[in-house]
């Protein structure tokens, strides 16, 4: 390989596929309208997903979730944690930030510890949204690969 060329590993469609299928099922589980995104490590969009009862404001928050989690390879239910030791100013300047979220939803996708990417989840509880994320990504890691 040429000197300054790296290989990014990035979501397949049958992934973003499984991922979203697996977050409507716990969704639909847990009796809640949401809204899901998926974003690759270099923050694009790959999958978007609203129900059809989900609020409307929540489709921007899914997927602010989800590229916080894909650009900073972090679950933005961690933030508090990582940050309580932190200058106050810290956080209020990260929430200055476009596009930034500090509460539960947004889960980070690792492939052999390489971060490929994130799924935010909007529209139910905090709890209820990282647990609908979490189903996305637990799924994507029991599937046979794609």
């Amino acid at each position: 390989m040429p000197t300054g060329i790296i290989n990014l590993k990035t979501l397949t469609d049958e992934a973003t596929g499984i991922i979203i299928s697996s977050v409507l099922k716990k969704a639909n589980d847990l009796e809640r309208q949401v809204c899901i995104s998926v974003y690759g490590s270099q923050g694009a969009e790959l999958a978007y997903f609203k129900m059809t009862k989900s609020p409307e404001l929540c489709s921007q928050i899914a997927r602010d979730k989800a590229y916080s989690s894909a650009c900073f390879g972090v679950a933005t239910t961690d933030w508090q944690e990582i940050l309580k030791n932190e200058d106050k100013r810290v956080l209020s300047g990260l929430s200055q930030v476009k596009r930034f979220m500090a509460f539960g939803g947004g889960i980070p996708i690792l492939h052999d510890g390489e971060l490929i990417g994130g799924v935010g989840v909007s529209g139910a509880s905090e709890n209820e949204d990282v647990m609908c994320a979490q189903a996305g990504v637990c799924l994507l890691y029991t599937s046979p690969s794609p």
